[in-house]
C-alpha cells in the first residue's frame, strides 16, 4: 500500500500545470494538484470514500465529526494533519490545510512534537501545487482518525441490527430473534414452586372470571362475618 508517497495520485505528473482545475479524485471533486485532492487519494487507497461536505481543509473537522469519526489532537500514523490560520512556525490561511501522517516524531524523521506527513501544495521552497514530504508540529493541529494504524483511528462501527422481537426474545447479530432461556430457581428453593405458583394465579383468574359472569357466587366484602356461624 503506497501511503505517503507520490504514485497512486492520478494528476501527480500533469502537476503543477493543472493546478486549481476541479477534477474528480475517487469520490472526491477537489482542485487539482492541492492538499483536499492528495488527501481524498490517500483516503481512497486506505478505503475511505469521502463524499460531499469535504471542501477546503479548513471544514474537514466538522464535516469528520458529523459522520462520526474520530477527532482529537492525538497524532496516529495515517492520520489526517488539519490546521486553518496560522499557527506558530507555520502560516496555512484561511482555507486551511490537510496532510498525511506518515511518522510521529521522534522518529527518523521528525522531532519530538513534530510529525512527519506527505502532501501537496505546501511550498517548503520548491514551489506551491507540488507533492512535498517535511515536519509539520503537532500542538494546535487537529488530527482526524479516517483509517489510521494507531490512537483507535477507523470508520465508525456499523448500526446495531434492528429487531421487532417479541418480549422475552432477545436480538442476536444478525437482526434475528432467539427466546430466553428459562431463569434458574433461586438457591435453596423447589423447583416445583414457580408451577405452584401459576397453577394458583391460574385458579384466581378462572374463579374471577365465572364470578364476573355470574356462574359463581360473588365473595363476600372484606371483613364481612357472612356464612360463618358460631
Amino acid at each position: 500500500m503506497a501511503i505517503g508517497d507520490n504514485s497512486t495520485y492520478p494528476y501527480a505528473s500533469r502537476c503543477p500545470g493543472i493546478c486549481g482545475q476541479e477534477l474528480p479524485v475517487g469520490q472526491c471533486v477537489s482542485a487539482a494538484c492541492q492538499c483536499v485532492a492528495y488527501i481524498c487519494d490517500q483516503l481512497e487507497q486506505l478505503g475511505v470514500h469521502l463524499g460531499a461536505g469535504y471542501n477546503n481543509a479548513s471544514t474537514w473537522a466538522g464535516a469528520a465529526r458529523a459522520q462520526g469519526f474520530r477527532v482529537d489532537g492525538t497524532p496516529g500514523v495515517w492520520s489526517v494533519w488539519q490546521a486553518s490560520g496560522s499557527i506558530p512556525g507555520v502560516s496555512i490561511g484561511r482555507a486551511g490545510h490537510v496532510a498525511i501522517v506518515t511518522e510521529i516524531g521522534p522518529s527518523a524523521h521528525a522531532g519530538a512534537g513534530e510529525v512527519y506527513v506527505s502532501d501537496y501544495n505546501f511550498d517548503t521552497g520548491s514551489g506551491p501545487c507540488r507533492f512535498n514530504r517535511h515536519t509539520l508540529p503537532i500542538p494546535w493541529a487537529t488530527f482526524i482518525h479516517f483509517a489510521d494504524q494507531q490512537s483507535g483511528g477507523g470508520p465508525p462501527p456499523p448500526p446495531p441490527p434492528t429487531c421487532n422481537c417479541p418480549i422475552g426474545f432477545i436480538c442476536n447479530s444478525d437482526g434475528t430473534c432467539t427466546p430466553l432461556p428459562p431463569s434458574p430457581p433461586p438457591p435453596g428453593r423447589s423447583d416445583a414452586l414457580p408451577a405452584i405458583a401459576f397453577l394458583t394465579a391460574g385458579i384466581m383468574l378462572v374463579g374471577y372470571e365465572l364470578r364476573r359472569r355470574g356462574t359463581l357466587p360473588p365473595l363476600p366484602p372484606f371483613g364481612s362475618r357472612s356464612g360463618f356461624r358460631r
